[in-house]
């Protein structure tokens, strides 16, 4: 959705339409397209256990417990910052999705943990399992050691048009 905003957005400057007078009112059209969206998924049962969908600020989740399968946050101008080191994972592939437009991503995983991580950014850092890429369209995907015989296994997708994404495991000695 990032993408195909931005290129509207460069399309419609070749065109010489005025971005800036069309600009906000097409990211609000957005937001209500992907809450039309996100509606529709709850109501046909699809939906995450968490669901959060945020213009402007940043979110830090450092309490959160619980099962994450299906979580999505989705961000147009802030940060996130995610600490699942209470979070449990049913058996099998749980999924856990945060996609930004301008702004960081930050996860810390416990290293018990099984993790797959995909993550792609534009213009950013990504710091991805203790591995670091840097530049333009810059992606990595990385997995624990664990992961590929893990009962419970939890898959990462970050994306960000512009921001750093990073993905820390920690041990029970390191804390938060």
């Amino acid at each position: 959705m990032v993408l195909v905003i931005a290129g509207l957005l460069l399309l419609l400057n070749n065109l010489d339409v005025e971005i800036f007078s069309l600009g906000w009112p097409l990211l609000i059209i957005a937001a209500g397209v992907y809450l039309i969206y996100r509606s529709v998924r709850k109501s046909s049962g699809q939906d995450s256990a968490f669901s959060e969908f945020r213009i402007l600020g940043d979110s830090s989740y450092n309490d959160l417990s619980g099962e994450i399968d299906g979580t999505c946050i989705d961000h147009i101008i802030g940060d996130t910052n995610l600490n699942l080191s209470a979070v449990s994972l049913k058996p099998g592939i749980n999924h856990l999705k945060i996609s930004h437009f301008i702004g960081d991503i930050d996860i810390i995983v416990p290293d018990h943990m099984a993790v797959s991580v995909r993550g792609s950014s534009v213009l950013g850092d990504l710091v991805v399992l203790n591995r670091m890429r840097d530049g333009l369209f810059t992606s990595a995907e990385e997995k624990t050691g664990s992961y590929e015989t893990a009962e419970r296994k939890l898959v990462i997708n970050c994306s960000a048009f512009i921001g750093d994404i990073k993905v820390r495991s920690i041990g029970a000695a390191d804390g938060n």
